[in-house]
C-alpha cells in the first residue's frame, strides 16, 4: 500500500540548460505512464526514509519529472544531507502547486524562439537557392560556347547548393528536436496534472472533464463513494497509515471495476466512478460485488502490527442524463442516504 501520482511541472524543457535539470535523466527518472510514475515516486520516498504523505508524493513527483525549482532544491538538500520531512514541508509552503503564469510564459517564449530559428534557417537558405538557380540558368545558356567549363561550374554550383541545403537542414533538424522536446514535456505535464498525487488515479479535474463529455449519451452512470469512518483511521493510526489505506482502496477499486468504469479520486476519502454503457442497477451490482469482497479483507498496520477496523464504504449512484453535473449531485444525495441508513451500502437515485 505505497505509491503516488504526480504533478509534473513543465520541467524538462524549462530546465534543460540549467545545472539542476538534466533532460535525459529527468525523462528516465519519471516514466510518462501514470502507474509507473506512481511506483517510481513511492520507491524514491522509501529509499530515503521520507514519510509517504500526499504532500511528499507531490513534491517527489515534481522532482522526478524535472520541475526546475524543485530539482534545484532537492539536489541542494541531497548534497547537504538535509532531505527530510521538515525540509519538504518548508519547500511545500513556498511552492505553488499549479501552472503559474510565469511558467507558461517561459514555455511560450521558448517555443517562439524555436519558431524564429526555423524561419531564420529557411530565410537564409532561400536567397542562396535563388542566386544559385539564376547562375545555373546562366550557365545553361552558355553551354554551347564552352561545354567543359560549363560542366565544371555546374558541378561547383551543385556543391554550393548542397552545402547550403545541408546547413539549413541541420538548423531545422536541431530546431525540430527542440520543439519536439517542448511538446513531449508539455504533454507529460498535462497528463500529470490530471492525476492525483497520492493514489495515481485521475483527479477531480480530469473526471469532471470526462463527465461533461457524456452529455447526451446513453447508458452512463456515475457513482460517488466515501470510506466509512475514515477519520478514525487517521486518529488511531496516524495520517501516514491513513494515506496507505487510501492508496490500497484506490488500487482495489480501480482493479475491481477495470474496463467498466473510470475511477478517480474526488477529494479526501471520496472516490468517483463513471460507468460507460452501464445503467444505475448494473453500476450498483458492480460496486456491491466490490463492497462484499472488501469486507472479507483484514488489514494490518505493517509498522505497528495493529489491525485496522474493517474497511467499508458507502456510495450513491445516479444515471447520467442531459445534465451530467446534476447526475453527480443526485449521486451525492444517494451517498448521503446511504450514510444515513447505516453506511456500508450502495443507494441508487433517479
Amino acid at each position: 500500500m505505497t505509491d503516488a501520482r504526480g504533478r509534473a511541472g513543465l520541467g524538462r524543457w524549462l530546465g534543460r540548460r540549467s545545472a539542476g535539470a538534466r533532460p535525459a535523466q529527468a525523462e528516465r527518472r519519471c516514466p510518462s505512464d501514470p502507474r509507473r510514475r506512481y511506483d517510481a515516486t513511492g520507491d524514491y520516498l522509501f529509499a530515503r526514509g521520507l514519510t509517504p504523505s500526499e504532500r511528499n508524493y507531490g513534491l517527489v513527483n515534481a522532482y522526478l519529472a524535472g520541475e526546475p525549482a524543485v530539482v534545484a532544491r532537492f539536489d541542494a538538500l541531497e548534497r547537504d544531507g538535509a532531505l527530510d520531512d521538515e525540509a519538504l514541508a518548508a519547500l511545500a509552503a513556498e511552492r505553488d502547486d499549479r501552472y503559474d503564469e510565469a511558467v507558461l510564459a517561459d514555455f511560450a517564449e521558448q517555443l517562439a524562439r524555436q519558431m524564429a530559428a526555423c524561419l531564420a534557417a529557411a530565410a537564409r537558405f532561400a536567397p542562396s537557392a535563388r542566386a544559385l538557380s539564376a547562375e545555373v540558368q546562366g550557365e545553361a545558356a552558355a553551354i554551347r560556347a564552352d561545354p567543359a567549363a560549363t560542366l565544371d561550374r555546374l558541378v561547383m554550383l551543385t556543391r554550393e547548393l548542397a552545402d547550403a541545403a545541408t546547413s539549413a537542414d541541420a538548423e531545422l533538424t536541431e530546431a525540430r528536436g527542440e520543439v519536439e522536446t517542448l511538446r513531449v514535456s508539455l504533454d507529460q505535464a498535462r497528463r500529470a496534472a490530471e492525476h492525483d498525487h497520492l493514489t495515481g488515479l485521475p483527479n477531480r479535474r480530469h473526471f469532471e472533464d470526462q463527465l461533461r463529455g457524456r452529455r447526451g449519451k446513453d447508458a452512463a452512470s456515475v457513482a460517488l463513494c466515501d470510506l466509512d469512518g475514515f477519520k478514525g483511521v487517521n486518529d488511531e493510526h496516524g495520517h501516514e497509515a491513513g494515506d496507505r489505506v487510501l492508496r490500497f482502496f484506490a488500487d482495489r477499486l480501480r482493479r475491481a471495476l477495470a474496463d467498466r468504469a473510470l475511477v478517480a479520486r474526488y477529494g479526501g476519502e471520496e472516490f468517483v466512478c463513471l460507468f460507460d454503457q452501464a445503467g444505475p442497477e448494473d453500476a450498483r451490482a458492480a460496486l456491491d460485488a466490490f463492497r462484499h469482497d472488501l469486507g472479507k479483507r483484514s488489514l494490518v498496520n505493517r509498522q505497528t502490527g495493529k489491525p485496522f477496523a474493517p474497511l467499508t464504504f458507502s456510495a450513491g449512484v445516479a444515471p447520467v442524463d442531459a445534465d451530467p453535473r446534476d447526475a453527480l449531485r443526485r449521486a451525492d444525495a444517494g451517498l448521503y442516504d446511504a450514510k444515513r441508513a447505516g453506511r456500508n451500502r450502495v443507494v441508487v437515485t433517479d
